[in-house]
C-alpha cells in the first residue's frame, strides 16, 4: 500500500498502516492513510471462587464456601449532549488516519465519517472538516491539524499507527497535546475519542491512554478493538478499491458501519 501524501486543505462535502500478519499474529506495518485537511458544507450541528475447607481424616466437615461477589453491571456513560446552534450549521471535525480517510469502504458514502455526518444531518445542517494522513502516527497528524474556533463536535481517531512504534508514555503525551489543541481552540466542543483499530491484546495499553486522556477533557471514549476482533468487519483482501487493493486489516463496509454506530451512540445532537 502506498503512503498517502499530505493534501492541501480542500472543501469536503458529505455524501468522507497497516499491520501485516504472520503465523504469530499482527505486526505493525503502518496504517494506510489519506492526508486531508478539509472543510465542507452540509448539514447538522454538531469472579468468584469457592474455597472448600480441608477435611481431616475420620472427620466429616461441612465446607464453608467463600462468599461470592455479585458482579456489578457496568453502565455505559451517557452520551455527550450537543446543542444545535439556533442559526447556522453544526461545526464538526474528524481527525484521524486511514480509517477516517475511508480505507477500505467500497465508496465514500460508506466510510464511517460520512455515515456519522449523514445521521447528524437528519436534524439540521452540518459543516465538516477533516484532517487525516495514512501511515501516520499521532504526532504526524497533529502537525497538519488546524483546529478552528467554534467547533461543536470533534471526533479523534488516532493511535493505531502508534502501537508498537511509539512508547505508551510518549503516546500519552502526544495524544494529550492533540486533545489540548482541540480544547484550547474550541473550549465548548464535544470530544469523542475512538480507540485503536487493533486486536484487543495489542490495543489495551494504548486504549487505556486514550480513555484516560479523553476523560480528563470531559470527552467520551469509544473502543474499536471489539469491532476489529470480528473477522467479518475486515477484508476480504485482494479486491480492487478506489484507495488501492483491499487487505484483511482495514474495515470493510460492515466495519465502517459498526464504527459509525458506536460513535453515534456517544453523541446526541438536539
Amino acid at each position: 500500500m502506498r503512503v498517502g501524501r499530505l493534501a492541501r486543505c480542500r472543501p469536503v462535502r458529505s455524501n468522507g498502516g497497516r499491520r501485516t500478519r504472520t503465523g504469530s499474529g499482527w505486526h505493525n506495518a503502518g496504517l494506510g492513510v489519506l492526508a486531508v485537511a478539509a472543510a465542507g458544507l452540509v448539514g447538522a450541528v454538531v469472579v468468584d471462587s469457592n474455597a472448600a475447607t480441608p477435611v481431616s481424616a475420620g472427620v466429616t466437615r461441612t465446607s464453608t464456601p467463600t462468599p461470592t461477589s455479585t458482579p456489578i453491571a457496568t453502565k455505559a456513560p451517557a452520551p455527550l449532549k450537543v446543542q444545535r446552534p439556533k442559526s447556522g450549521a453544526v461545526q464538526a471535525m474528524f481527525v484521524g488516519d486511514s480509517l477516517t480517510g475511508g480505507y477500505f469502504a467500497s465508496d465514500d458514502s460508506k466510510r464511517f465519517r460520512d455515515l456519522v455526518t449523514e445521521a447528524w444531518r437528519k436534524g439540521g445542517d452540518v459543516e465538516t472538516r477533516e484532517a487525516a494522513i495514512a501511515h501516520a502516527d499521532t504526532t504526524k497528524v497533529d502537525s497538519i491539524t488546524d483546529v478552528p474556533a467554534g467547533l461543536n463536535v470533534a471526533v479523534v481517531e488516532l493511535g493505531t499507527n502508534d502501537v508498537d512504534k511509539t512508547s505508551v508514555a510518549d503516546f500519552s503525551s502526544h495524544y494529550g497535546d492533540l486533545l489540548d489543541k482541540v480544547r484550547d481552540a474550541s473550549p465548548d466542543t464535544a470530544i469523542v475519542c475512538a480507540g485503536v483499530w487493533q486486536p484487543p491484546a495489542l490495543a489495551e495499553s494504548y486504549d487505556d491512554v486514550i480513555a484516560r486522556e479523553c476523560a480528563k477533557r470531559e470527552g467520551r471514549f469509544v473502543p474499536l478493538a471489539g469491532i476489529f476482533d470480528e473477522s467479518d468487519m475486515r477484508g476480504p483482501a485482494g479486491r480492487p478499491n478506489a484507495r488501492g487493493t483491499t487487505d484483511d486489516f482495514h474495515p470493510n463496509d460492515a466495519g465502517h458501519r459498526a464504527i459509525a454506530d458506536a460513535l453515534l451512540a456517544a453523541v446526541r445532537l438536539s
